[in-house]
């Protein structure tokens, strides 16, 4: 005697690690799929396995779709502006099971959540326009230290005129500025993207 067994695939999955500001507070978690891209027949969810220290696992995603009637959409959410203790790297795993043959799988990804970097200018000083270049970066704290160097300046005016023809080409090297562009009242800007999270202070 003889009999047939069919054996069904379990669905295929693949997942992306991703990095985001905290300032940004939540995320879909469909842009942590690769694949399926489609969900349709199938139940899944997603849950986090593992959080940075202090950090209540249970209320980090949730479904903004529940109790519509309409397919899951989860939603991964990291504190509001400034609360950079969410930070840190968090394990979340999904599941995936096709609803008519039971079969499933599940698998894990990473997702950093980068604190939003502060940046803070001290006043700049007063100088000769025969004075030496000034390397910028000694007037500005990032994150609370001085002389950060993966940042970038911008002159964006100089006596309050923002399209002066001087301000294109007024900073050499992302940081250095020499005095004898032309006299007057300068505001410099500085731009911090090095994290993939924006900062400026002028």
């Amino acid at each position: 005697d003889s009999f047939n067994v069919t054996i069904q695939g379990n669905p295929i999955v693949q997942l992306n690690n991703r990095i985001y500001c905290q300032d940004k507070g939540c995320a879909l978690l469909d842009s942590s799929i690769i694949r399926p891209k489609v969900k349709t027949g199938s139940v899944y969810n997603w849950n986090v396995v593992k959080a940075p220290s202090g950090i209540d696992r249970s209320s980090l995603i949730k479904d903004l779709n529940f109790g519509t009637g309409l397919p899951a959409n989860w939603e991964f959410c990291f504190g509001d502006v400034t609360e950079d203790h969410y930070s840190g790297e968090y394990t979340l795993a999904f599941f995936i099971q096709d609803a008519i043959s039971g079969c499933f799988t599940r698998d894990t990804t990473i997702i950093n959540v980068v604190p939003e970097p502060k940046a803070e200018i001290i006043s700049l000083p007063t100088v000769c326009i025969n004075d030496t270049t000034i390397n910028l970066n000694q007037f500005v704290e990032l994150n609370g230290k001085p002389g950060p160097t993966d940042g970038r300046w911008f002159a964006v005016s100089l006596n309050g005129d923002r399209f002066d023809s001087k301000l294109a080409g007024a900073v050499k090297n992302g940081n250095m500025f020499d005095p004898s562009q032309g006299d007057g009242a300068w505001e410099f800007r500085f731009q911090h993207t090095a994290t993939g999270c924006y900062t400026a202070d002028s």
